[in-house]
């Protein structure tokens, strides 16, 4: 099966290459929201640890004193 998708990883990796060329080069353009962001994920769904990890993440968080908030 893997091998079925094998030319779409190397399309998608080809197009990522061009997107960060476009940010590398100011065609795109970066959105800062003023507060600091961790992104915990991949394209990989289920089974990989993300929700334990955002819940360790909130409990530092709370602990440091701040406010996190959660988008899915």
């Amino acid at each position: 099966m893997r091998y079925l998708f094998l030319p779409f990883s190397f399309v998608y990796r080809f197009l990522m290459a061009i997107r960060n060329q476009m940010y590398d080069r100011g065609l795109l353009k970066v959105h800062r929201v003023g507060v600091p962001v961790v992104s915990v994920g991949n394209l990989t769904m289920g089974g990989t640890g993300k929700t334990p990890i955002i819940c360790e993440l909130i409990g530092w968080a709370r602990d440091a004193g701040l406010r996190p908030a959660v988008i899915s």
